[in-house]
């Protein structure tokens, strides 16, 4: 894929009094310099932007992700209650199977008593010539 940016994955490191976001493989990408004020700050910064990066690496178009995400979000979706669909959807076709399973048997059952409720009919309609 090709890219405007820099590939990923991205690093961060502090030195002194800056933070550099870099690419092992194409160097230096960004300099936060902070002279000491708010390091945690920057530090922080810095880690997200990387963190940002590196999770829609390989991506082409990220605001997309974020697209979906809002979408999810509009219908009272997260990624836990998705999941959560997805595993009541599996359990309900488990209880369906099971249920088809047993209407096949139930089913198989009824021919038989079927074919039995014929043989005793015919035994009776014998019986009554005999008589």
């Amino acid at each position: 894929m090709n890219t405007k940016h820099t590939p990923g994955p991205w690093r961060e490191n502090s030195q002194g009094d800056s933070e550099y976001i870099f690419s092992e493989v194409y160097g230096a990408i960004a300099t936060i310099p902070h002279g000491g004020i708010h390091r945690d700050k920057h530090k922080a910064n810095a880690e997200r932007i990387v963190a940002c990066v590196n999770a829609l690496n390989g991506i082409e178009d990220p605001l997309k992700v974020r697209d979906a995400f809002d979408s999810l979000q509009a219908h009272n979706l997260t990624p836990f209650s998705l999941n959560e669909l997805i595993n009541e959807r599996f359990h309900l076709k488990r209880i369906v199977n099971k249920d088809i399973d047993a209407m096949a048997k139930l089913q198989e059952d009824y021919e038989k008593l079927l074919i039995a409720f014929k043989e005793i009919s015919e035994i009776v309609d014998k019986m009554k010539t005999f008589n």
